[in-house]
Order: C-alpha cells, then sequence, then structure tokens
C-alpha cells in the first residue's frame, strides 16, 4: 500500500538567498555570483559578498563587498579584486541585510591567483599632528581593518 501526502512549505519571514559560484579567477580577482531568490516582504537595505580567510565569513570579519539596497530578486554579481593573496583559499559567502535581520548564504571556498594591489592617490590634509584624522583615497583598499595597516614613519595609525 502507497499513500501520498502534498508537502507544504513553511513560509519564511525572512529573504532566501542563494551563493551560486566563483568563477573567473585570474591573477587580478575573481567573480562572485549569488540569487536573491525572493523578499518576502522584507526591503532589503544592503546586499553582497563576504571574503574571508577562514571558513566564517561575517560582517563583522570579512571584506566586503558591498552592493546596496535592491527591491527586486536579482542574480549578483560582483569582482573580488582586492586583498587576495597568490595560492591562499578564500571563503565567500552572499549576505542580505534588511531593517530587522542580516541573512548569510552557505559558503563557498576558491584558490586566489591574487588580486590587484592597492593604489595611493591622495591623503589630506598634506601636514598634521599626532591625533589629526588623516583621510587617504585610493583603490583597492580592504573594508576590513584588520587586514589592512597604515604606518607613519614607524607608528601604526588607528584605522
Amino acid at each position: 500500500m502507497v499513500s501520498c501526502t502534498k508537502e507544504e512549505l513553511t513560509p519564511r519571514k525572512f529573504p532566501r538567498i542563494k551563493m551560486l559560484s566563483v568563477s573567473d579567477i585570474t591573477i587580478t580577482g575573481a567573480k562572485l555570483q549569488a540569487e536573491i531568490e525572493t523578499l518576502n516582504d522584507e526591503t532589503i537595505i544592503d546586499h553582497g559578498f563576504l571574503v574571508l580567510d577562514n571558513t566564517s565569513p561575517t560582517l563583522a570579519n570579512s571584506d566586503r563587498i558591498s552592493l546596496g539596497p535592491v527591491s527586486e530578486p536579482v542574480l549578483a554579481e560582483a569582482l573580488c579584486e582586492r586583498g587576495l593573496a597568490k595560492g591562499k583559499e578564500y571563503y565567500v559567502r552572499f549576505y542580505v541585510l534588511t531593517n530587522t535581520i542580516t541573512v548569510y548564504s552557505s559558503v563557498v571556498s576558491f584558490t586566489s591567483q591574487g588580486s590587484k594591489p592597492p593604489v595611493f592617490h591622495d591623503f589630506e590634509p598634506a601636514l598634521g599632528s599626532w591625533g589629526d584624522t588623516i583621510t587617504i583615497t585610493g583603490e583597492n583598499f580592504s573594508t576590513n581593518p584588520s587586514k589592512a595597516r597604515v604606518l607613519f614613519e614607524n607608528a601604526d595609525a588607528l584605522i
């Protein structure tokens, strides 16, 4: 005797997301892809990718590639072109941030072939003293302060 029951999906009160792939891994970085499948009446204030050299990337400990707000399901893509060392394994996860919840995808890993180096364009003010705030502008800086270091002569700056 065989019987069947209809499977009912439990509604979720948070967005449904999926990390898809890391591809096009080159000496200048890697392409990241993920998907927001459903929004479930949530307003997404930010979405993007988290990259870290250990298995648990979070908003608090990772280099963040922010893609900003979104109002409909999307295929999200970004290039990770900073902070990657050649031959090192990295872990990536997709995130969605709403006013009430942060949703993380599963984690995927890849071995890097490297990335673009940081490029400094300018800093301001040109003269300062101990305790002043200095603004450095450029490209390919990490968003993770624990992965960045700025020195003035031999003194570490607070980032």
